[in-house]
């Protein structure tokens, strides 16, 4: 929130990570790295208090003296400007130990504290003897060659096939600096063979899965790539607490000593093996008027024959797919009319947001730091619908619900505590009302017993949406229950000429209607 306004635009641009603006968000984010560690150095502190030891790290102990030295001289000048000199009865002059002092000292023993942690993590971790300024320094390329592979994956597609990331473990953001000048490079290579994948993936116990005359490279100790198929191996749970979480330790298996290794084996495949080990073209299947054929069944007791089959299919190569990031243009959407099911969006709905400690609830347990909340803004005429307005206008027609996750569902019913409308319809009805159609509608009053139920819905809506969603939607006046709509399905009539239903394009309209689901968000909550 403070760092994005300071940045002059965006970290991603359209899948190209900017490097100085992606450096000063790492250095915002680094100060995580020292409030991590300010808790654990506390901890070493105390524990110094009772066993005696100066400093629990020799190492780092040394690093602190040697800071120390460095600064005694500038802290000593700071000493004698902040104090008041003091005559000893020889009539030297001698200052007297100050708080500054203990600050310095202290500033200089965690930063030799921290240095030191994370020099045992990359030790332990990564394995590494001497952890130098050209190992932080390759550890940072290898980390944003990352984000910048990542970013491609999503926006240009695949720009290297033979690219991984080498290490089990990320360095930490304060080790991820100086790479505002960085250039990243990224060689295209080619795709694994599907046998070539299954075999750099797969464990040895999984190996009927490939064909026998590969079968020998997972198990044979002759085999020149058996180190990459451990029968035993480590895991860390790394601060994690189910085994399914933690690191597993097996090497990443090296491309050019696996293809080395099933060259030999590939001339002894079977024709069928050699037809399947291929990359095979993309099959577009489109309708064709003047193509009619008989088509068969491969399942005739599930699925009949086709009789008439109008279907044309045609190879796409994989080639076709690739796009030169030179000539990739990302196209410019209007955002406020996408609707994805089920897929949070923030459009549509007038809000604001803040951070503020309030126990949403995180994988079960309520969170002990600060959330940020959605806090949804009321329109400044929302006065002016009542609710039998409301009803005319949403009964047994199409609303979004659940927002910001937007699910279509069909409103049954509206209440504002003293008067109900709802549909009367058979049971089991299911139809939109569309257009100008007027659905069956029937008005109640609602008794004291059922205004109780209602405000205890409100009560439970709003509790939820703010523990489990962070989403505070402050009063509600008016309850929408809805259907949530499960699925879709298309019925195919044939129709007669005078039958059809003719529309001009600038009446059909696909997008949500802005106003229209403000409306129903700001003032009604929704019983599922």
């Amino acid at each position: 929130m403070t760092t994005l306004p300071e940045l002059g635009g965006y970290i991603n641009e359209s899948g190209h990570l900017n490097l100085p603006r992606f450096e000063k968000y790492l250095i915002k984010l680094s100060d995580f790295d020292r409030e991590h560690f300010s808790e654990i150095f506390v901890d070493l502190k105390w524990f110094e208090s009772k066993v005696g030891n100066k400093y629990l790290n020799e190492a780092a102990g040394i690093a602190a003296e040697e800071s120390k030295k460095q600064k005694n001289l500038k802290a000593q000048e700071n000493v004698i400007c902040l104090n008041a000199l003091e005559k000893t009865d020889n009539g030297n002059v001698e200052t007297s130990k100050t708080a500054l002092e203990d600050e310095l000292e202290d500033d200089g023993l965690f930063e030799a504290e921290f240095r030191q942690y994370k020099r045992t993590y990359y030790m332990t971790k990564l394995g590494v003897e001497v952890v130098s300024n050209d190992f932080l320094a390759d550890q940072a390329k290898c980390y944003v060659q990352a984000i910048q592979w990542i970013l491609h994956y999503y926006y240009h597609g695949v720009q290297s096939w033979s690219w991984y990331y080498p290490f089990h473990y990320a360095p930490y953001l304060s080790d991820i600096c100086n790479i505002g000048e960085l250039k990243i490079h990224l060689d295209l290579g080619k795709p694994f063979m599907p046998f070539e994948q299954l075999l750099a993936v797969l464990p040895a116990a999984s190996k009927d899965l490939l064909p026998k005359c590969y079968q020998h490279l997972m198990t044979s100790d002759e085999s020149p790539i058996i180190e990459y198929y451990p029968t035993e191996f480590k895991t860390d749970l790394n601060g994690k607490q189910q085994e399914w979480e933690a690191v597993v330790l097996i090497p990443f298996i090296d491309e050019k000593l696996l293809l080395e290794a099933m060259a030999p084996c590939n001339k002894l495949l079977k024709a069928e093996e050699k037809q399947r080990n291929r990359h095979s073209e993309c099959l577009m299947y489109s309708y064709d008027r003047d193509t009619e054929f008989r088509y068969l069944s491969p399942w005739p007791e599930k699925f009949l024959f086709i009789e008439k089959c109008h279907t044309r299919c045609e190879a796409v190569s994989m080639d076709a797919w690739h796009v030169d990031i030179a000539d990739n243009k990302i196209t410019q959407l209007d955002t406020e009319k996408l609707y994805f099911c089920g897929f949070p969006t923030l459009k549509h709905i007038n809000h604001k947001f803040g951070l503020k400690k309030s126990g949403v609830q995180v994988f079960q347990q309520s969170s002990h730091g600060e959330n940020m909340l959605l806090e949804i803004i009321a329109a400044e005429d929302s006065e002016e619908f009542d609710i039998e307005k409301v009803a005319s206008m949403i009964l047994g027609k199409s609303v979004f619900v659940n927002w910001p996750h937007l699910e279509e569902a069909r409103a049954v019913a509206v209440s504002d505590g003293d008067t109900k409308f709802y549909l009367e319809e058979r049971p089991g009805t299911q139809k939109l009302y569309r257009g100008n159609a007027v659905p069956p509608t029937k008005v109640t009053f609602v008794g004291e017993k059922e205004n109780n139920v209602w405000i205890k819905e409100i009560q439970g809506i709003s509790e939820h949406y703010q523990r489990r969603k962070g989403v505070i939607i402050n009063e509600t006046s008016i309850i929408v229950y809805a259907q949530l709509l499960t699925g879709s399905r298309y019925q195919h009539i044939n129709l007669d000429a005078e039958d059809f239903f003719y529309a001009v394009l600038q009446s059909c309209n696909s997008a949500i209607s802005s106003e229209k689901y403000a409306l129903i968000t700001t003032f009604f909550s929704i019983v599922g």
